[in-house]
Order: C-alpha cells, then structure tokens, then sequence
C-alpha cells in the first residue's frame, strides 16, 4: 500500500479537527474575548496571590493534575504537592518577597480550551539576596475544564546575563 493516501486522509482529519475547533459549530469568536480575558486573569491573580504570600489562593489556580517546574528544574507534581512546595519557601526565604509582572510576552490560543503564556515578571525581597532584583521568565499552559481556566502546565526560569535587561513588551 503506498503511503500518501494514508497521510492524505491524516491530514483531511486534522484540517478538519482544527477547522471545527476553531469554528466550534458556531459563530463564536475563537478565542472570544471572556476567554482572553480570562487568562490574562490567571497572570495577575499569580502575581497577586504571591505578593500576599496566600499559597491557598495560590494553589487555586492551577488543576488538581497541574505540574510546575520551578526556577532550579525541580518538579511540583499535583495541586497539593505545588500549594507545599510554595507554601515552604513562602515561610522561609520568600517571606518578604514581591513579583510584578513586566508584562505577557506572548498569549497564543493551541485550541479552544488550551492556552500559551509567556511571562516576563521581576521579583525582589528574597532573604537570601538583599536589595536584588531578579527577572524571570514563565511559561504556562493554561486549559479550559468545566467552563474554568486554571494552569496546567507551567515553567519558571530566572534570567542571567545580558538578557535579563533588555526585555521589550511584545507590541
């Protein structure tokens, strides 16, 4: 059998897939503008959560199932498991600390239900570095369940050298 019908009908099936899940049967926008807003939401209530130190409130916006890489590559998997491993360096170190996002660098839309953010935020107050400031940049994919955006995947990673000065907010 040769092989081009066969990737042919594949993509038929996923041109067909992306058309419906853009179109979603209806003449809804995609992304619509609640949804957008939506999950800017999740950026400012992250930074916001943080800057009160309320892990609770913290750990609520991400899915039971979330996984979060921090900024030294160790993996918090599951919404307890992320709520503890922030709530320890939130008692400790990052007691005084202060997040402010720079701004969202990017925020694509993969699907109806999932989206790409790309973060670029500033943190300052951690005991260990007086009187430093250090920039990072977030990654985060965020998904749609049950008509509620929460963080289902995310990344931290801090920013050294040359790079951590000149960020431009995207236009």
């Amino acid at each position: 059998m040769r092989p081009w019908p066969v990737i042919a009908a594949a993509f038929l099936m996923f041109a067909s897939a992306g058309a419906l899940a853009n179109a979603g049967g209806d003449s809804t926008p995609f992304p619509s503008a609640s949804d957008r807003s939506a999950v800017e939401k999740i950026v400012s209530d992250f930074e916001s959560a943080w800057n009160r130190h309320d892990m609770e409130d913290f750990a609520a916006l991400f899915h039971d199932d979330a996984e979060w890489v921090h900024w030294r590559g160790g993996l918090w998997s599951g919404r307890p498991e992320i709520y503890e491993g922030h709530k320890a360096i939130h008692e400790a170190y990052y007691r005084n600390t202060t997040a402010t996002v720079r701004g969202i660098e990017a925020l694509h839309f993969l699907a109806p239900t999932i989206a790409y953010v790309r973060v670029r935020s500033d943190m300052a107050g951690d005991l260990r570095s007086p009187g430093e400031t250090f920039r990072y940049r977030r990654t985060m994919l965020i998904s749609k369940r049950d008509g509620k955006w929460l963080i289902i995947k995310g990344h931290n990673t801090r920013i050294v050298g040359p790079n951590d000065v000149d960020w431009k907010p995207s236009p």
